[in-house]
């Protein structure tokens, strides 16, 4: 197989694997803001932010710790 064909059929289940993790995102943050963790909010917000993410990577393994982050911002934005 070419490497352009491996790439391409890489490509939706990437696109797959990030919409798991943009809904699993969603989730932690929602979860946080219905009081799942109450000792989060007892926490500086870094030390709660780094529990978050550790949490979104026990759901979703295999991404950066960048996307972790930008998919965890975009789960608060969109749990309003």
């Amino acid at each position: 197989m070419s490497p352009n064909m491996m790439q391409a059929d890489e490509t939706p289940r990437r696109l797959m694997q990030s919409t798991s993790l943009s809904d699993a995102a969603y989730a932690v943050a929602d979860e946080y803001r219905s009081g799942v963790w109450p000792e989060l909010k007892r926490m500086e917000w870094s030390q709660a932010w780094k529990f978050l993410t550790e949490e979104l990577e026990r759901r979703c393994p295999g991404f950066t710790d960048e996307e972790y982050e930008l998919a965890l911002d975009r789960g608060f934005v969109e749990s309003r």
